[in-house]
């Protein structure tokens, strides 16, 4: 079973926008496809931290479960996994949008916040967003079922910037 997520940069498509450019869906340490987070590891290493670890009482006192599943025939590909755990719904990780966060490195409280993207099933043709916010360490995503929205496409519009959660 897999046991750790990474971070790297998926770029769209220089052609058509609309569109993912394929060679930065594997990782690339450098080159014209370089999509490595470089100094910004260690925002996302809080992520990756969360899936390797299980959650615990960073992934809002308990109300989330992290798993790196795998999905399909065997060996199956890893796939990172929230499940609520009230409610049972799993949010198979698709891309995590950040669309605001603590700019200050020296700032007593730090936060991000955006839009998790995600299938509701494993090879769905459907994705789904809501919105979560990560402060000082714990990660909140509300279950409200009138937070999710529908993804028209793989790659979000500009669209997916709208009602992200505020960041008190």
């Amino acid at each position: 079973r897999p046991s750790a997520a990474t971070a790297r940069w998926v770029k769209p498509d220089k052609v058509d926008s609309s569109k993912l450019e394929r060679a930065t869906l594997n990782r690339h340490n450098k080159g014209e496809h370089k999509n490595d987070p470089g100094r910004s590891r260690a925002l996302y290493a809080q992520f990756a931290d969360l899936f390797a670890l299980g959650g615990g009482d960073r992934a809002g006192g308990g109300k989330l479960r992290f798993e790196i599943a795998s999905c399909g025939p065997s060996p199956g590909v890893p796939r990172a996994l929230i499940v609520d755990v009230a409610t049972g719904s799993r949010y198979f990780i698709h891309l995590i949008w950040q669309e605001d966060w603590t700019s200050n490195p020296f700032a007593r409280s730090k936060y991000i916040k955006g839009k998790i993207v995600y299938q509701r099933e494993p090879g769905a043709t459907t994705f789904f967003a809501r919105p979560y916010a990560y402060r000082d360490g714990v990660l909140s995503v509300p279950p409200q079922v009138e937070l999710e929205e529908s993804v028209t496409a793989a790659m979000p519009s500009d669209a997916i910037q709208a009602r992200c959660l505020d960041d008190s």
